[in-house]
């Protein structure tokens, strides 16, 4: 299809990026609109991807008075489940059994929140995911086993975890094409605190 000069750029490059996607999107189950609506909250916003297409992005956010239980329903849709953005929520198994279950999700926000390795392991077999934030969280070197099973992965976000340097080394020995954002080194961050002090 060509391009019209009158589509605005964003637009343009968003569709230039799903293309290649929309085939295995197009296998999706369809969603329908009052299906969405039920499901979203002023605190769960739920967006089609593309105008007509059953991909979902999904965001969270924090509510006064927080339980699981608008997550855990998303399960209704979860093969649609393509962006999931948890970040900040204060989520536990029974979200992290919802997040199992989306297994067309290629990109997930675990940041800030209080999972350990026990909840990071129901991440086994999420093949297509492909970007995951988990800084902040408990994790250790216990679920290196999980990520480096996670093939399709490419941007992996990692700071302010109890994942070690050899922890690192063997994920990035496992997935070369991983882009591995693990954060400065504690005594860099140090020695670059004390010159900027020295400025002053």
């Amino acid at each position: 299809a060509h391009l019209d000069s009158n589509e605005p750029l964003g637009s343009r490059v968003r569709n230039m990026m799903t293309s290649g996607k929309t085939d295995s999107w197009a296998k999706l189950p369809k969603v329908a609109d009052s299906t969405l609506q039920n499901l979203a909250s002023d605190y769960i916003t739920i967006n089609r991807i593309s105008s007509n297409s059953q991909a979902l992005s999904i965001s969270v956010f924090l509510p006064p008075n927080y339980e699981p239980k608008p997550i855990t329903d998303l399960k209704r849709i979860s093969n649609n489940i393509i962006e999931l953005d948890l970040s900040g929520i204060p989520i536990g198994e029974q979200e992290m059994d919802l997040v199992a279950q989306c297994k067309n999700l290629e990109w997930l926000e675990l940041d800030k929140t209080p999972i350990t390795d026990t909840e990071f392991n129901k991440l086994a077999g999420l093949t297509k995911l492909s970007m995951l934030k988990a800084y902040e969280t408990g994790i250790t070197d216990q679920s290196i086993s999980i990520l480096k099973d996670l093939k399709g992965l490419k941007s992996l976000y990692v700071w302010e975890t109890q994942i070690s340097d050899a922890g690192f080394y063997k994920l990035k020995e496992s997935l070369p094409q991983l882009q591995l954002n693990h954060g400065i080194d504690q005594k860099l961050k140090a020695s670059f605190i004390e010159k900027d002090s020295l400025l002053f």
